[in-house]
């Protein structure tokens, strides 16, 4: 029989096994030098090899021809009943085996020991990289002394160099002794996620390691990215480098200065968020309209970074260039980029900004555990800025103003800005009115919005068009409802005083539905526009009008 045919296995035995198990020597010592070298170290289904059965059966001779074939698992292995070939010899008394069994293992841990010292034995470069670890600079700079440039350029196994070790853990000294002495190609290395050295640098904020290795650097290890989609730009933005970032731009290709990392940010959103106003002014014009107005995963723009870095200028630059959606972006803690401009008192930018954003936005109010509740004419009260003021108060919600002049204790200038604004709505008037101790200060707001629809009126009379009357109705409706809802309102016998001065107030002004009366006669008697120019329902509506307010005498003026 051929060796294929006789190291067959049948139901987990061999033909070895078998001879070994029923103890017959002489069929054993004739299949040995027959056997292929995996049918004799086979494990059956029980854990034992041809060797455990010799042992088992007494078969010395055979247990000597076999160990010198077997490996040493086979040798080693435990069967179901926890016995090893060894410990089976130890019990059958057989000491030749023994001792042979015995010579094998010490031989085996000889060679354990001998690898392990070898192991042991760590090379410069392996010593480099533990003091590197260990932040031991002294250590590392003595022992790069000492290597050369093959030493120090190889790539350890988890694809990193001294260099890139000696970067990520912020060792600069260690870095600028490294620099020198190490290739081209090893200072341009690219690790398995995408770093270099020099991104590592930026990292940890090392300039003079950045400034160092910048040169060496090839253009496209210099546009690397990272697998956070970082680039170095991004990273020395991020790290306030300034003079990096201004060595870098030149160096860096379209792509890469737009470039989006996964944090959703661009090197524009971190260099404001940096402080750093010549890289921003020097990159918004590199930039696409994309990436200028793009959102990072926080809610921010570059333009909520600027204000909120107090960037005026960038601030200025950017925002002409921003879509109306990005101008009115509110962070995920519900910061507008007006929030932090009038929190940092960016007048100029607040003056830019306010006409463009909306209603929602500018009453937009912060979740910030600093400031929470905070909006934009929080901040306006807080600074005392009665320009910015002014230009709020139009756009800002009743119910914030209110709130505002409660919890306030300096009022006066907010008073004063409401007063000199023209387009303060009656519902806000209407509202302060309420706080009893604000309305003497209102009486002057009332006059100023009067006077403004009276100037409004006479340009609209102006036109000679019989359309003005549905105008004029409009603004008396407008006025009508100013003082009425407050009249209506208030009725207690305190603000009996106050309702009499409002209701001369009424009588006296110019722009009250009387006043609207006496301005149409010079005008009708000049023929400039004509009582026919008004339809009797118009003119019965203003005849309504003047009743309810019970002023005859200028009813019968107007027949």
């Amino acid at each position: 029989m051929d060796t294929a045919e006789l190291s067959k296995v049948d139901d987990g035995w061999t033909v070895l096994t078998f001879a070994a198990a029923y103890g017959l020597e002489k069929v054993c010592e004739a299949l040995i030098p027959k056997m292929s070298e995996q049918a004799i170290n086979h494990v059956d289904k029980d854990g034992n090899t041809a060797l455990t059965w010799a042992a088992y059966t007494g078969l010395e001779k055979v247990c000597e021809a076999l160990i010198p074939k077997m490996s040493d698992q086979a040798i080693n292995h435990v069967n179901s009943d926890g016995n090893t070939a060894l410990s089976i010899a130890r019990n059958k008394g057989f000491k030749n085996m023994c001792d042979l069994l015995t010579t094998i293992e010490a031989t085996k841990q000889n060679e354990i020991q001998t690898n392990l010292k070898l192991t042991t034995t760590k090379t410069s470069h392996e010593k480099l990289i533990e003091a590197i670890e260990a932040r031991n600079e002294a250590e590392a700079q003595n022992l790069i002394v000492h290597m050369d440039t093959a030493e120090l350029s190889k790539v350890n196994n988890d694809d990193w160099t001294a260099l890139t070790f000696a970067a990520a853990y912020g060792l600069e000294k260690v870095c600028e002794l490294l620099i020198p002495k190490m290739t081209d190609q090893v200072i341009n290395h690219v690790d398995k996620d995408g770093d270099t050295a020099l991104t590592w640098a930026a990292s940890s904020g090392l300039e003079k390691i950045c400034e160092a290795l910048i040169p060496k650097m090839t253009e496209q290890t210099i546009n690397q990215l990272t697998d956070n989609n970082d680039t170095v730009l991004t990273l020395a933005a991020n790290k306030s480098l300034g003079k990096i970032c201004e060595i870098l731009i030149p160096k860096m290709t379209d792509q890469a200065i737009n470039q989006v990392n996964k944090d959703g940010n661009t090197a524009l959103i971190a260099a404001a968020s940096s402080h750093l106003e010549k890289i921003c002014e020097a990159l918004i014009p590199k930039m696409s309209d994309q990436a200028i107005n793009h959102i990072n995963n926080y809610g921010n723009t570059a333009l909520i970074a600027a204000a909120s870095s107090g960037l005026e200028k960038v601030c200025e630059t950017l925002i002409p260039k921003m879509t109306e959606q990005a101008i009115n972006q509110a962070n995920h803690q519900c910061d507008t980029a007006l929030i932090f401009a009038v929190r940092n008192s960016l007048k100029k930018v607040c003056e830019v900004l306010i006409p463009k954003m909306s209603y929602e936005a500018i009453n937009c109010w912060s979740t910030n555990s600093f400031w929470f509740g905070f909006t934009a004419f929080t901040w306006v009260t807080l600074n005392g800025d009665k320009k910015i003021c002014e230009l709020l108060i139009p756009k800002t919600s009743p119910e914030v103003i209110i709130d505002i002049l409660k919890l306030t204790k300096e009022k006066q200038f907010i008073i004063e800005a409401i007063n000199s604004c023209n387009k303060t709505s009656p519902e806000v008037i209407i509202n302060i009115l309420k706080l009893a101790k604000e309305k003497q200060f209102m009486i002057e707001a009332i006059n100023n919005y009067n006077n403004k629809l009276v100037k409004e009126l006479n340009l609209i009379l102006d036109e000679n068009n019989p359309n003005n009357a549905i105008k004029m109705i409009r603004a008396v409706k407008i006025y009508k409802k100013l003082f009425k809802e407050y009249l209506t309102v208030e009725k207690t016998e305190n603000f009996k005083p106050l309702q009499n001065t409002i209701e001369d107030f009424i009588k006296n002004n110019f722009f009250t539905a009387a006043g609207v009366c006496k301005n149409l006669i010079p005008k009708i008697d000049n023929n400039e526009i004509h009582i026919s120019c008004l339809t009797t329902e118009i003119i019965a509506h203003i005849v309504e009008y003047l009743e309810n307010e019970k002023w005859g005498l200028e009813v019968e003026t107007l027949g």
